[in-house]
């Protein structure tokens, strides 16, 4: 029977294959646009902290800066793909190692980084919680004030005559599940090339196995009618369950913008490691 099917049970080269092979494939972060700035993230280095003060002037003087970019120059509204806990950078504190301070975009890659050690930032650390279990007590330190016990969300699962099942059956096993938090470790960090356009369009070019869902999150995020988000997927190096909505993304939005100019920002992998999904 296998003799009369096209496609199953035959073998079938991979479509692109021969690019990837030839090193032809052209990804994300192979883009290039005219004017383009290199965008890069001050992250936090505490887990849990008020933000005391925020200087970018020095990097702001900085020759090569084109822009600074911090929550101010955000539209301040709360987003996220499943619960609006979101924000594009820290507003007065910061929640994990990782989370986003402020940005800059600059004319190469050096220049950037050395502006964000121009950047200083005051904390003042407050406690943090670090298992879930213990979050949940009465008294834990909140990442959320507005998400007592830190539970984000609750769904239950129920099927059939569970209790019924239950008790007819001839072994019951009950049992707690753990698992550690994963890391794709994909080969392309996650990132993106964003445009604005004079008709107050953003272009993302970014990898994204989602790009319906990104899209809808994104307006919100950055106050637009969801016609003005356009999401272009080129190529990608891997995703595993991680290329989705990223602030990443959010960030070279927001510096495009208040540049005028195309900017493409990529994580370290440092910083993909701290602040990947």
């Amino acid at each position: 029977q296998m003799k009369e099917l096209n496609i199953v049970g035959k073998s079938f080269p991979q479509l692109d294959a021969i690019e990837k092979a030839q090193g032809k494939t052209r990804f994300a972060s192979d883009l290039v646009l005219p004017g383009m700035l290199h965008g890069r993230i001050l992250r936090s280095p505490v887990p849990h902290a008020r933000i005391v003060c925020l200087d970018t002037s020095r990097a702001e003087r900085l020759p090569g800066v084109k822009a600074v970019a911090a929550y101010s120059d955000t539209p301040g509204i709360p987003f996220g793909p499943r619960t609006d806990d979101w924000s594009i950078f820290a507003k007065d504190r910061v929640r994990f190692c990782g989370d986003e301070v402020a940005a800059v975009a600059a004319v190469d890659e050096d220049t950037a980084e050395e502006a964000l050690e121009l950047i200083r930032v005051e904390y003042e650390e407050i406690p943090a919680v670090f298992d879930p279990l213990e979050a949940m007590q009465a008294g834990a330190p909140l990442v959320h004030d507005d998400k007592p016990g830190n539970i984000a969300a609750e769904f239950s699962i129920e099927a059939g005559r569970v209790d019924e099942a239950l008790e007819n059956s001839y072994f019951v096993y009950q049992d707690r599940y753990y698992t550690n938090q994963v890391y794709q470790a994909y080969l392309e960090p996650m990132g993106a090339v964003v445009e604005f356009d004079p008709s107050g369009r953003y272009i993302f070019h970014a990898g994204t196995q989602i790009p319906s869902m990104m899209r809808v999150t994104y307006a919100k995020a950055l106050d637009v009618p969801l016609d003005r988000i356009r999401v272009i997927v080129p190529d990608y190096g891997g995703a595993f369950g991680a290329k989705m909505e990223h602030n990443s993304h959010l960030a070279a939005a927001v510096l495009a913008r208040k540049a005028a100019r195309p900017v493409r920002l990529f994580n370290t992998r440092y910083d993909d490691f701290i602040a990947g999904n």
